[in-house]
């Protein structure tokens, strides 16, 4: 199965080209994690559309940009663990998409299409209304841990801000734009952000509980972040 035949797969993979050689001058990605977007991309793109492509891109784009907003000062929190902000490796690229990837090869199977396609864009709203949470957030001044509320230092796990939810609503925005090329209008829009927002909601109270306790790393948390989002786009796909 090619979704969309052989000339997206040769759009898709200069496409891919371009942003891994991008990537690696910027160094927004270790070897591997750019070696694991290739396939990541890939995969989508041949078990699903260009389309899903595309918002795999875009999460990839944005969400590596965000990433270098306000480099400096990342540096200096002593809270903040530099690795997991710079130089993404594979395992965090593969745990913020491999929900996604097996979303798309749902299609295989010859599910519901439009149930499927809206699953996937929660899952990506979720990872990167979380990652711009988090990337953005980390630089505010009053951060408060979503457990109970008390005055954190920025980076800390479960940690929020208006800085970050404002950020937050608008990586899950920038998907839910993507339910307009597929169809789905402006209720479209609307669910697919609110599942990717709530799904980032979930990511902070893991990574203030199961995370802080060691239960449970970033990878998992990620995961969960993206599965609870397409959960939650399911259900009210299927009620509305």
């Amino acid at each position: 199965m090619l979704a969309g035949g052989l000339d997206n797969f040769v759009i898709g993979v200069i496409l891919i080209g371009v942003l891994s050689v991008v990537m690696h001058i910027t160094r927004a990605l270790t070897l591997d994690g750019i070696i694991a977007s290739v396939i990541m991309g890939l995969t989508i793109l041949v078990l699903s559309s260009m389309l899903g492509f595309i918002t795999l891109l875009l999460f990839l784009i944005v969400g590596s940009a965000a990433t270098f907003i306000g480099k400096n000062r990342k540096r200096s929190l002593e809270s903040l663990d530099i690795k997991d902000m710079f130089g993404r490796s594979a395992y965090n690229v593969m745990s913020n998409g491999i929900v996604a990837m097996v979303l798309s090869s749902l299609h295989l199977l010859n599910m519901e299409r439009d149930l499927v396609n809206i699953a996937y864009l929660a899952s990506i709203s979720a990872v990167l209304a979380d990652t711009l949470g988090s990337e953005i957030g980390v630089l505010s001044r009053r951060v408060y841990l979503i457990t109970n509320f008390k005055r954190v230092p920025p980076g800390t796990n479960g940690g929020v801000s208006l800085l970050g939810t404002g950020a937050t609503l608008l990586g899950a925005l920038i998907i839910g734009i993507m339910a307009i090329p597929y169809g789905y209008g402006v209720l479209g829009v609307i669910l697919v952000m609110l599942s990717g927002f709530l799904g980032a909601f979930v990511d902070s109270l893991l990574g203030a509980t199961l995370e802080a306790r060691g239960t449970l790393d970033k990878g998992g948390v990620n995961m969960l972040c993206s599965a609870s989002a397409a959960a939650i786009a399911t259900f009210l796909f299927v009620i509305l």
